[in-house]
């Protein structure tokens, strides 16, 4: 039995699942498969049940997961802590992040980050915005880049990055590009949406009600390069992050209206898990995070009404 050994077992026990495990943790599914066989064998007793397609943790498995969890705790916080007297930044960080901050945000840190730090390896998790927080307090991720709800979660520190502005999106040459919309409109317009669940959705909805617009829901797609191409088709417009489409308008034939009355807001901010040791090149990251974050409040410009791209 090794750590990583224990590492995979650990993420197994959590995702039920040989092939998701083996995505969270970059390695492929029969290395995966082999390395929890092995453990079982050294151990001499199955850890897992195969059920259906799914996993299930056997007797054995769940009094393993418990003390393997706490191993693995305390490996990492040893490691954080010598590397902090070391002053040495390296190794690696795992940070979950909602697919627009994946997008833009991150991009962005991940430059500036590696220009000064070339040693650290960055993995970014695109997660919806409630397995961010989790992953962030079971540990499986260094940091979550999310939008920040009111209050903060048990266990969880949240720092604000910027502020991110919701825009209608319709095709180029649609009647309403480049103009301004009052957001109870938007109730008499076909909408593109993100599934039930997702964060966008719940940041749609929110904008939405606040207008006492009802929705007029045509689609739901689960990706945003899948919204873009339903709205470039003519299937409906859609509600998207400002700094998310800007960039992305023009050369996918998308053109920007600014909703107003009111001009609809969230925060995107970071979190990571009050409980445990921040490493060097974690505290780093954070510092890299909050300078995109001021810039991209600083920056943010909104097309006027005569824009059309």
């Amino acid at each position: 039995m090794d750590l990583r050994q224990l590492n995979y077992f650990l993420a197994v026990a959590r995702h039920e699942h040989m092939t998701r495990a083996s995505r969270a943790l970059f390695v492929s599914q029969p290395a995966l498969s082999q390395q929890i066989a092995a453990l079982e064998r050294d151990l001499g007793i199955p850890l897992f049940d195969r059920v259906g397609r799914g996993l299930e943790l056997t007797a054995a498995g769940r009094v393993l997961q418990a003390r393997a969890q706490r191993i693995v705790e305390e490996v990492d916080s040893a490691r954080a802590a010598l590397d902090d007297l070391r002053g040495t930044v390296r190794g690696e960080i795992v940070v979950a992040a909602i697919q627009t901050a994946g997008a833009t945000v991150l991009v962005q840190a991940m430059t500036g980050f590696h220009a000064r730090h070339p040693g650290v390896v960055v993995r970014v998790r695109e997660e919806r915005a409630d397995a961010v927080v989790e992953q962030v307090l079971r540990g499986e991720a260094n940091l979550g880049v999310t939008y920040l709800p009111a209050e903060a979660p048990e266990g969880v520190e949240m720092e604000p990055l910027h502020q991110e502005e919701l825009v209608l999106v319709v095709p180029l040459d649609h009647p309403l590009a480049g103009s301004e919309l009052a957001a109870a409109q938007v109730a008499d317009l076909p909408l593109v949406v993100p599934p039930g669940g997702y964060c966008l959705r719940k940041g749609i909805d929110a904008v939405l009600d606040e207008a006492g617009a009802r929705q007029r829901v045509v689609a739901e797609i689960a990706s945003m390069e899948g919204i873009s191409q339903a709205v470039r088709s003519g299937v409906g417009v859609a509600i998207l992050p400002l700094r998310y489409i800007e960039p992305r308008a023009a050369r996918e034939e998308l053109a920007v209206v600014r909703l107003v009355d009111p001009v609809p807001r969230r925060t995107v901010g970071v979190v990571r898990s009050a409980q445990r040791h921040a490493c060097t090149a974690t505290r780093a990251f954070m510092e890299v995070l909050r300078e995109v974050g001021g810039e991209a409040t600083s920056s943010l410009q909104l097309p006027d009404p005569g824009y059309n791209p």
